[in-house]
């Protein structure tokens, strides 16, 4: 394959969601040959350039924020002398620009949609002029826009935005490292740190940014383990999971110390958590980066217990790695979470098959190799603009408003 001159634009590189996604992306496409850049905000203390791992990131001063994300004037100059552009949303309005700047220079766009932005608030005058000004320069075709599953691109609200063309959409999956997240024995000194006893039926709840937004899947998660035997216990980490976090809704329910919230942990000893559980739960009832750990789960042969929204479902049916139940529905929960603490060897016979199912399709050498059949794609003008055949090698579906 021709080498290709990449351009990420992430308005965030914490390794986690979005931002991690985009730093795989680009050391995976390093090792094979090409040359990605990652254009980010600035943030206190870090480097505006740095080089490694055959990539380079640029650190771009930003402008007020406009919505929820950075402005980032600088990528009218930083976008010049690349093949394609990928854009990791949601990034509203470094987006527009984005668009606007691709669109003039007649660049592709490749965007990975991540999760939805909330809804609700009003739109600043000057993201609407730039969606309109963007909109008006791309009506002759629309980015590929790619979601971890179709399902997660159709119920995406993206593809709803007033005045957009038809989206092209293509399925690309969340990766994960199959090396550090890999099957191994439990940490009995991750149970004695927060007091779990060595015996009791243990489950990691995973809570992520939409928990912020909606909390309430998180309490689903504490009525569910309400109807469960005393002797269960639950460790929730993640975004929202501070020390502290829902503790009227903990002392509500009267779930006393069979609950520990355990905040944000870094990623070099999240596995030691997986091995540790019997199970994760994901009660999240919004889109949200949480598939991301969700594959790191059965990365680790750790079975799931997941909510049935959009892409969630999907991945989880894939894999064949856990169980779906109804969001906002505790009862089918905890008889999920109840069954599966019970069967050791159908715990097993779950973390075995996802983790196969991992290593086939979720990890990053698998994701590398589908990211240059899209590049292909969104390069080809005949591809590109639509034509007359859906592309083949991406599997792309379309949706029309």
């Amino acid at each position: 394959m021709t080498l290709l001159r990449i351009a990420h634009v992430s308005p965030t590189l914490v390794p986690a969601g979005a931002g991690a996604a985009c730093l795989h992306y680009a050391r995976e496409l390093a090792r094979r040959g090409h040359k990605p850049a990652i254009l980010t905000a600035a943030v206190p203390g870090a480097p505006a350039f740095e080089e490694t791992d055959g990539y380079t990131v640029r650190r771009l001063r930003t402008l007020p924020r406009v919505g929820s994300a950075p402005l980032l004037p600088g990528l009218v100059a930083a976008l010049r002398g690349y093949d394609l552009v990928h854009l990791h949303y949601p990034a509203i309005a470094s987006a527009e620009l984005l668009r606007i700047v691709t669109a003039l220079r007649d660049t592709p766009i490749v965007v990975s949609l991540h999760s939805d932005l909330p809804g609700g608030g009003g739109v600043p005058a000057t993201l609407t002029l730039l969606r309109r000004l963007a909109t008006a320069l791309q009506d002759r075709e629309a980015p590929l826009v790619c979601a971890i599953a179709p399902e997660h691109g159709v119920a995406s609200r993206l593809r709803c935005e007033p005045g957009r063309v038809p989206l092209l959409m293509a399925e690309l999956p969340n990766g994960v490292d199959c090396r550090a997240f890999a099957p191994g024995p439990p940490d009995p000194a991750l149970r004695s740190r927060f007091g779990i006893p060595a015996t009791a039926p243990l489950t990691l709840g995973v809570v992520g940014p939409e928990h912020v937004r909606d909390p309430q899947g998180f309490e689903v998660l504490l009525a569910a383990f309400s109807r469960l035997p005393r002797e269960h216990r639950l460790l929730v980490i993640g975004v929202g999971a501070q020390p502290g976090a829902g503790a009227a809704a903990v002392a509500r329910i009267d779930l006393g110390d069979r609950i520990v919230c355990a905040g944000e942990v870094d990623q070099h000893a999240l596995p030691a958590y997986y091995r540790t559980a019997q199970l994760s739960a994901f009660p999240a009832r919004l889109q949200g980066p949480l598939a991301s750990a969700l594959v790191e789960s059965l990365a680790c042969a750790t079975p799931v217990v997941a909510s049935g929204i959009p892409g969630v479902r999907a991945l989880v049916e894939q894999t064949r790695g856990g169980l779906i139940v109804q969001p906002d529905n505790a009862m089918a929960l905890a008889e999920a979470i109840g069954w599966l603490s019970a069967d050791e060897a159908l715990r097993r016979a779950m973390g075995r098959v996802g983790r196969r199912r991992v290593l086939a399709r979720y990890a990053w050498e698998a994701v590398g190799a589908r990211l240059e059949e899209l590049y292909l794609d969104a390069l080809n003008p005949q591809l590109a603009g639509g034509g007359s055949n859906p592309p083949q090698t991406a599997r792309h579906w379309r949706e029309r408003r």
